[in-house]
C-alpha cells in the first residue's frame, strides 16, 4: 500500500524552499507514495515574512478564533491528521550543516532519514518549552529538514532536489550519522564573550563561561537573529540504540 506523504512548505513565510517544492513536486504517486504539497502560510509568504502576527511553527494545535498563525495552525491540524507521513521543509542562511530534526526516533521514522544525504540528526528534548507548539510536537508521524547555506539558493535546491529523488525511491544513502539532543539556548548576553561555530563541539572554556558542565555540547544556528534574544541552540550528542 502506497505512503500518503505531504510535503509542508513555508511554515515561514520567507523560507522559499518550501515554495521551490511546491512548484515541482505539486502531486504525484508512484510506487512507494502518494504525495502532496501545500504552502503552509501563504499570506506571510507572499509577503516574504516569516509570520503574520506569531510563529506558525510554535501555534499547534491551534485556535479557532485565534490570530491568523493560529487559525491557520487550527486548520492545518485537520489535514496532517489526513497523512501518513509529514516532510516539513525549513531553511537557514546560516553557514550551517543540513540537518533532520524529529520529535522521537522511531524506527519507522529513522528508515525515513536513511534516504536524506543528511548526517546529523536531532531530537527535540522532552519538557523543552523553546519547541512547545512546533509541527514536529503536535505530529508525531514528521520530520523537519532543515537546509543550511541559503545564501545559494541553487546550491540548496539542488540538495533539496537529491534528497527528494531518492526518498521518492526509497534510495537509502549510506552515510554515517551524528545523533543529538536539543539542551536549550544560550541568550545574546553571551555573544561579545563567545566565538561559536555550528556543530563545532564547545571547549571546556566554553563551557565554563556559559556554566556548562556535561561533555559533548555543540552550537547551531548561530546568531541568525530568528529569535530576539537567542544567540544559539545547544545540543549534546549522544548514541542511538534501538533504531
Amino acid at each position: 500500500m502506497s505512503i500518503k506523504l505531504l510535503f509542508c512548505g513555508c511554515i515561514h513565510g520567507n523560507e522559499y524552499i518550501g515554495k521551490y517544492i511546491f512548484d515541482h513536486y505539486p502531486v504525484g504517486k508512484n510506487e512507494y507514495f502518494i504525495w502532496k504539497s501545500i504552502i503552509a502560510n501563504p499570506e506571510a509568504m507572499y509577503l516574504n515574512q516569516r509570520f503574520i502576527d506569531t510563529d506558525l511553527n510554535r501555534s499547534f494545535p491551534g485556535r479557532l478564533d485565534g490570530n491568523y498563525e493560529e487559525r491557520r495552525a487550527y486548520q492545518l491540524s485537520k489535514v496532517l491528521s489526513q497523512f501518513d507521513l509529514i516532510i516539513d521543509w525549513h531553511q537557514t542562511y546560516d553557514d550551517m550543516d543540513d540537518t533532520i530534526l524529529v520529535h522521537d526516533l522511531t524506527p519507522e521514522l529513522y528508515e525515513i532519514c536513511q534516504f536524506f544525504n543528511i548526517k546529523h540528526i536531532v531530537t527535540l528534548d522532552e519538557g523543552n518549552s523553546y519547541y512547545d507548539g512546533t509541527l514536529l510536537g503536535h505530529v508525531k508521524n514528521s520530520i523537519a529538514v532543515e537546509y543550511g547555506r541559503l545564501y545559494d539558493f541553487q546550491d540548496a535546491c539542488q540538495r533539496v532536489e537529491k534528497d527528494i529523488q531518492n526518498l521518492l525511491a526509497k534510495r537509502v544513502v549510506n552515510i554515517d550519522h551524528n545523533y543529538y539532543r536539543i539542551l536549550g539556548s544560550v541568550g545574546k548576553e553571551f555573544e561579545s564573550k563567545l566565538n561559536l561555530k555550528n556543530y563545532q563541539k564547545l571547549t571546556e572554556e566554553e563551557r565554563e563561561i556559559l556554566g556548562i558542565y556535561e561533555d559533548n555540547v555543540y552550537p547551531i544556528f548561530i546568531s541568525t537573529e530568528v529569535y530576539q534574544g537567542v544567540y544559539c541552540i545547544l545540543l549534546q550528542k549522544k548514541q542511538m540504540s534501538g533504531v
